[in-house]
């Protein structure tokens, strides 16, 4: 899953066609403040996802 904007679609072209329009709303806001709280680190040959700790996150 990923968010593009108009212009990560017109670059990937007309061979890109699963996706999904969203209207401009907060209905993601959770979601997007979730995401924002991971932090990647490079493990091996993959990445490894952690949450952090952040006061000003509701629970």
């Amino acid at each position: 899953m990923g968010f593009l904007t108009a212009a990560d679609l017109k670059r990937l072209g007309d061979g890109f066609a699963r996706h999904f329009p969203v209207e401009h709303d907060d209905i993601f806001a959770d979601l997007l403040r979730g995401l924002d709280a991971i932090e990647a680190s490079p493990l091996g040959h993959g990445v490894t996802l952690q949450p952090v700790i952040r006061n000003d996150m509701p629970k």
